[in-house]
């Protein structure tokens, strides 16, 4: 939509996303060779693209620079095979650049993509020393942190997992520092979430797998080892991995071995390769025994008029977020908890959405999320939404949370609201 509807970068992660699904899924050759052009035709005379504040979801900040733009451009192009002068000029142009660049994330995004196009290039060395002597070293862990915000608006834990995966594919691609790339692969690995991720932010889980996966060509040719888990003394399960099995997921359960008090479980690897392992757990208790939370960069209060009512009575929500932070900005989410039985009217929500302070508003079974393009330090931000009552019930709302987008680390929340309905 618009006079210019082509965002550069967005482009250059469609070449990037569709070169990687190639391998595994039919995609059309044109499609990225198009694109790849159309990125071509847009670079400046002095081989780089400036960075686009404007983009689908009006709360990223891609590129944040033109040097890391054209970095990420350039490293897209050279991975889907295009080659032409514009990125023997975008080369040209960051080698001229990167010497005065302070930023570990952009340094590692040039290192990248001049080491796709040649790991000998003799910029590349003062690069990556620069890069090496900024590590954080922790133990077995290395991990490098950015100033400011990442290419997708990342901050805090986020930025620190963006930047050690981004690291750890430029000296891999560099052939660079390869006790750094295991102690990166080290940190992004005691990173993952139950869920499998990598903190809020899906360019983190992306940047993250391509370092494991990269790594992969530098470990073990071969796989053949038993592996055995033990809780307590006693065995639970023991499987054998091969070069078949080497990659599939295997999961064991331990609840119905677990005892009240300290419970010691015990990995043992015997064999060849070099496979990776979490262990994750979860408890519940009940909310009053939640301990008050420091206040952080927002606050949430969410106050029902009513928690006694009848069918086809309504509630009236009231919600305030607060900004606490003068330096912190960009897209809120707020992620309101929805009591069962309800239908909810968000009249009042889509005026903010028609007057540009709300970006979208979504509904699920339990939640009411609404995406609010920002909340001004000092500016309390409120706004309401109604819920009627369909059926005689007695239930909870589950609590309520808003928090920085990719930034969910950072969260303030609110309890469970019990209503009821005669």
């Amino acid at each position: 939509m618009g006079d210019d509807p082509g965002n550069a970068i967005l482009t250059a992660m469609m070449v990037m996303m569709t070169t990687d699904t190639k391998k595994v899924n039919y995609v059309d050759e044109n499609v990225i060779k198009r694109a790849a052009k159309w990125l071509a035709d847009r670079q400046g005379s002095d081989g780089s693209w400036g960075e686009e504040m404007h983009l689908h979801a009006g709360n990223e900040t891609l590129g944040k620079g033109s040097l890391r733009a054209t970095a990420y451009i350039t490293w897209a192009l050279l991975h889907s095979g295009y080659e032409s002068g514009a990125t023997t000029k975008a080369l040209a142009h960051m080698r001229s650049k990167v010497g005065s660049e302070d930023d570990v994330y952009t340094q590692a995004m040039v290192v990248k993509a001049l080491a796709v196009n040649d790991p000998s290039d003799t910029t590349i060395n003062a690069v990556v020393q620069k890069i090496h002597d900024a590590r954080i070293e922790d133990g077995d862990f290395v991990s490098w942190s950015t100033e400011g915000a990442t290419m997708v608006n990342s901050w805090g834990n986020n930025a620190n997992i963006e930047a050690t995966a981004l690291v750890s594919l430029a000296f891999m691609e560099a052939g660079a520092y390869p006790g750094d790339v295991q102690g990166g692969l080290n940190y992004l690995i005691a990173n993952k979430d139950d869920q499998g991720n990598w903190g809020y932010s899906t360019q983190a889980t992306v940047l993250a797998l391509k370092a494991l996966l990269g790594s992969l060509s530098t470990g073990s040719p071969n796989t053949d080892a038993t592996a055995t888990v033990r809780v307590n003394g006693e065995e639970i399960a023991t499987h054998t991995f091969n070069d078949f099995n080497g990659d599939v997921l295997w999961q064991v359960e331990l609840n119905e071995h677990a005892v009240e008090g300290d419970n010691v479980v015990e990995l043992e690897y015997a064999g060849l390769g070099n496979l990776m392992y979490q262990m994750t757990s979860t408890h519940y208790i009940p909310w009053t025994h939640v301990e008050p939370e420091v206040t952080g960069p927002l606050t949430i209060d969410v106050q029902y008029d009513k928690t006694t009512l009848s069918v086809d009575d309504t509630i009236h929500v009231q919600v305030t977020v607060t900004n606490n932070d003068e330096g912190a900005t960009g897209m809120v989410m707020a992620d309101l908890g929805l009591p069962p039985g309800f239908v909810v009217d968000t009249s009042e929500l889509n005026t903010l959405k028609e007057a540009g302070v709300v970006q979208k508003i979504e509904k699920t079974s339990l939640n009411l999320l609404v995406y609010i393009n920002s909340v001004s330090p000092g500016e309390p931000l409120e706004f309401g939404y109604d819920l009627v009552a369909q059926y005689p019930l007695e239930a909870s709302a589950p609590k309520s949370e808003a928090y920085f987008y990719y930034n969910k680390e950072e969260k303030a929340e609110t309890g469970p609201v019990g209503v009821v309905v005669q």
